[in-house]
């Protein structure tokens, strides 16, 4: 009995033994390699997993070319480290260096070895690992190279990490400037954040952080201190995020929008993150291509979130809406040949054209930069009781445009109204304001697009159909290019979707080409190529949307562990949330996208797309208990949506 029980035990360890060696085998690789943009030479330990290579054991890489070197200028790089299991972990050494030879530079043989001395840039970036993460003293070290010796050092950066959190004090320095500063243990930013510089004595630039939040910046201005309060009253609802230029952009707006100091936050104190962070980014991107990596660091502060109600999330929306098609308007009024030329003998289309001009001078510079901290989610954590008066930088906002321009030997001064100027009201200072200004501005291009285009002889008006035509034409088949070429690398039915894209776009064009009047048809070739524009931006969103989902999936997903098995295992948080995302939401998204798109709703479905995602994101971090409660019995998409607080009307007039 006692040998049959040592035949099976001896037989169960072959079998993991066999596995281990077969079915996981450890191999080594030496040989020419490329991670991302780095291609050179490697020598690493690897193993197979179902056919996918998994880095484990030590990993080096490294790439110098003598020829490169000698006739302009060699990029070297030197990689040095260790994987577990396709996670990096350990010390980890990383270098780079752009160097170059002077042309007069004579080469030394010593010991049989040709040697010579190189000039240049050379960077080091070196630490620990632990599962992915930085752990412990990070060292960033940028120094400038003459004839192989330190001439200078450019930049140096030292700061410690707990599993990828920053820690207790840390300091980044440049040629010019030193800052010093700490975190608490949650990454936080902490206490006075000091700024020297080797041009004169003492701190130039101080920002109190108060766990967090930051209280005021003092800055030196020649002889006497100007302090900038920011979250001195405290922060009444707060939000974290990570401190980059983002951050610094809010700060600087939001001191513009309260502040009655006018005095501007130069960012000397940001320049210096920001070049920190382009170091760690560079690792980041190397280590991601390798394996499985969370190498960016995150130095996190405190801001005040004012939430974008349904009301100005729909007239940001349109504003951007807007502006983009008065934009596009107005680059084509300007840059027209024919119109450029008309103008020298036309008074009228010299004053319209003019017009034009102060529209695109100063109207559409507010609508870009409104739509600008749109995009980059600015506008939520600033107050926007008084944004358009501040943003404007001109005399105040008027219906009426006045225009000085030069035709013939005379200067002429005129003023324009645009269509319905009397229905526009500018009073309002905040994102409605904004609104009507963008939606007047719209309606004046149209308008003198319109007058312009009608002083056009029919042949110039021929020629100008046909040039728009070949626009369109053009933009149809960029967009059927794209959707194949997307459909090639995704799967499911986002890829049948995109089939929808071009049935659309289809449908559209035939439409078009019915028409039997010529007088719209350049207006309607002008809508339909902004709209397959659109449609290829709408056709990239659906691509991303097996990728987005995925990413949704593992947001909320929590790993837990288990006493009972010993395990860490993983749970669905917020199941109410997740699930009426995949099983309702998603599936209206593609029931859209599949039967009813058109050019008519493409912008509409395209912020439907970016909002839900952005919403699910931000959902993640939210309080939800009541909505979740809200959702157990509710089946009805645009409900889930109203809940969810997820924009979703867009109007588009079709022409």
């Amino acid at each position: 009995m006692l040998l049959f029980k040592e035949i099976t035990l001896f037989l169960w360890l072959s079998i993991v033994v066999h596995y281990s060696l077969y079915g996981q085998m450890a191999l080594n690789y030496s040989g020419p390699y490329k991670a991302g943009k780095y291609e050179g030479m490697a020598e690493f330990g690897y193993k197979l997993l179902d056919g996918d290579t998994i880095f484990d054991g030590p990993f080096q890489m490294q790439h110098a070319n003598l020829k490169d070197l000698l006739s302009k200028q060699d990029l070297y790089f030197y990689f040095e480290g260790a994987f577990q299991n396709n996670v990096p972990d350990g010390p980890w050494r990383f270098q780079f260096g752009e160097f170059t030879i002077d042309d007069a530079e004579v080469l030394e043989v010593i010991d049989y070895y040709y040697k010579v001395k190189t000039n240049g840039i050379y960077h080091e970036t070196s630490g620990n690992i632990l599962e992915g993460t930085p752990h412990g003293r990070w060292t960033q070290t940028t120094q400038h190279i003459r004839e192989s010796q330190v001439q200078e050092t450019l930049f140096k950066s030292t700061i410690d990490f707990d599993r990828g959190v920053p820690q207790k004090s840390f300091s980044i320095q440049n040629e010019r400037m030193t800052l010093m500063g700490r975190f608490l243990r949650d990454g936080l930013a902490h206490d006075v954040w000091e700024l020297y510089s080797a041009d004169e004595p003492g701190v130039i630039e101080s920002w109190h952080f108060s766990e967090g939040s930051l209280d005021k910046i003092l800055v030196k201005k020649n002889d006497f201190t100007v302090t900038l309060e920011v979250y001195n009253d405290g922060i009444e609802n707060p939000q974290i995020i990570n401190l980059d230029e983002r951050y610094l952009e809010i700060i600087k707006l939001n001191q513009r929008l309260t502040g009655d100091n006018r005095v501007e936050i130069k960012g000397k104190l940001n320049s210096l993150l920001v070049e920190n962070a382009k170091h760690y980014r560079k690792i980041d991107d190397l280590l991601s291509k390798l394996g499985k990596s969370r190498f960016m660091p995150e130095f996190k502060v405190k801001v005040n979130y004012n939430s974008l109600n349904n009301n100005e999330l729909n007239q940001l929306d349109s504003i951007k809406a807007y502006y983009t098609e008065s934009k596009k308007i107005s680059e084509a009024l300007l840059k027209s040949t024919q119109l450029n030329i008309l103008k020298m003998s036309d008074n009228e289309a010299f004053f319209l054209l003019s017009v034009v001009d102060e529209l695109s001078g100063k109207h559409l510079s507010l609508l870009e930069e409104v739509t600008r901290l749109y995009d980059r989610n600015i506008l939520s954590f600033v107050p926007r009781e008084h944004i358009s008066s501040i943003l404007w930088q001109h005399d105040a906002i008027s219906t009426e445009i006045g225009v000085t321009y030069e035709f013939v030997d005379s200067v002429i001064t005129r003023s324009y109204k645009g269509p319905n100027a009397e229905a526009y009201q500018f009073e309002k200072d905040d994102i409605e304001g904004i609104y009507e200004l963008a939606k007047y501005v719209a309606g004046s291009m149209e308008s003198i697009q319109t007058q312009l285009n009608e002083k056009l002889t029919n042949e110039q008006r021929q020629t100008q159909l046909m040039m728009l035509e070949e626009g369109l034409i053009a933009e149809m088949t960029a967009l059927n290019d794209l959707v194949d070429s997307l459909r090639e690398k995704i799967t499911g039915e986002p890829q049948s979707t995109l089939v929808a894209v071009k049935r659309a776009a289809t449908n559209e064009l035939s439409e078009y080409s019915s028409m039997n009047d010529l007088a719209k048809k350049p207006d309607r070739a002008r809508w339909l190529t902004s709209c397959f524009d659109q449609m290829q931006d709408l056709s990239e969103k659906i691509s991303m949307l097996q990728v987005q989902m995925d990413a949704i999936k593992v947001l909320y997903t929590d790993q837990v562990w288990n006493p009972f098995t010993a395990t860490v295992m993983n749970e669905q948080v917020k199941r109410h949330i997740t699930g009426a995302y995949r099983e309702i939401l998603v599936p209206y998204l593609f029931n859209e996208l599949n039967n009813a798109l058109s050019c008519n709703n493409t912008p509409q479905l395209i912020s439907l797309l970016e909002n839900t995602h952005k919403r699910m994101l931000a959902l993640r971090e939210e309080d939800t208990g009541k909505l979740e409660r809200k959702l157990k019995r509710e089946v009805d998409p645009l409900a889930i949506m109203q809940l969810f607080n997820i924009q979703t009307d867009n109007k588009v007039v079709k022409p």
